[in-house]
């Protein structure tokens, strides 16, 4: 304990400190508190780097370590759900996407039908598969003043 306070900096001092809290030692609650108060925020941070990566069956027996127990279900929950909301809204954004190239398609052949542009099934099958809603604008322009599919499409 004393070599932590003196050594905050120090990983492999603070890796060790964790065995003061076993329950079997005598006062490990109050050197839970102590730990708790005395050390600087960027210190029991480290330590919450240890308690992550190393099993001690003590944990659950300080007040310390039940609030720290919290804290880090509280902040898996968090990043789940920061996962789950960027995958949301990763999946809403590819959904819109795909809704964009289908207007696009759609707005293209129409276009040409309303032109009266005669398109072959393997003309369709090219403005439907494309993935590129720069090009499908770029086909729609040029359909405005085009009388084939070719000059369209070329």
């Amino acid at each position: 304990m004393l070599s932590a306070m003196t050594h905050p900096r120090n990983w492999a001092v603070l890796r060790a400190l964790p065995a003061v809290f076993d329950p079997d030692i005598p006062n490990h609650r109050m050197y839970a508190a102590i730990t708790q108060t005395i050390f600087p925020a960027h210190v029991l941070s480290q330590l919450e780097v240890v308690l992550k990566t190393q099993a001690h069956a003590w944990v659950a027996e300080t007040d310390w370590g039940r609030e720290l127990i919290e804290k880090l279900k509280a902040d898996a929950q968090k990043e789940g759900l920061q996962k789950g909301l960027r995958k949301g809204i990763e999946q809403g954004i590819a959904q819109g996407h795909d809704r964009e190239l289908v207007n696009q398609a759609r707005t293209l052949l129409t276009v040409l039908e309303t032109k009266g542009i005669t398109v072959d099934e393997a003309a369709r099958r090219q403005i439907n598969a494309c993935a590129d809603t720069d090009q499908l604008s770029a086909w729609t322009i040029r359909a405005v003043t085009a009388s084939s599919i070719e000059e369209i499409l070329s």
